[in-house]
């Protein structure tokens, strides 16, 4: 059997230039499965909005995630992507990206 710690769960809503509305709600954790540490990355967009892929399509900015963290290095590596949802964006512009919940992971 595999073992699975969670060892901290952290949440940070978003704000963006909509007078304060949390239109990203973001929540971390780190697993430790098989002596390897994780990140676990959670998207959770309001309703009508979206964020990209790392492959945008035809316009748009990837999804990236940089963290700093005060004396201390932090690297890690994204693992697989969960499957994109293809959206219209104007007349013609087609991009890649999610509107609902979805969980990223990277190991630490």
């Amino acid at each position: 059997m595999k073992k699975l710690i969670l060892i901290f769960l952290l949440s940070i809503p978003l704000a963006f230039a909509q007078k304060g509305e949390e239109l990203l709600h973001l929540s971390f954790a780190q697993i430790e499965q098989d002596g390897k540490n994780y990140l676990a990355i959670n998207f959770n967009p309001e309703k009508g909005w979206h964020y990209y892929w790392k492959n945008t399509g035809d316009s748009g900015i990837p999804t990236t995630l940089n963290f700093n963290v005060p004396n201390k290095a932090l690297e890690f590596s994204m693992l697989e992507w969960p499957a994109p949802k293809l959206f219209k964006e104007g007349a013609e512009l087609w991009t890649f990206g999610y509107d609902t919940q979805e969980t990223f992971f990277a190991e630490i």
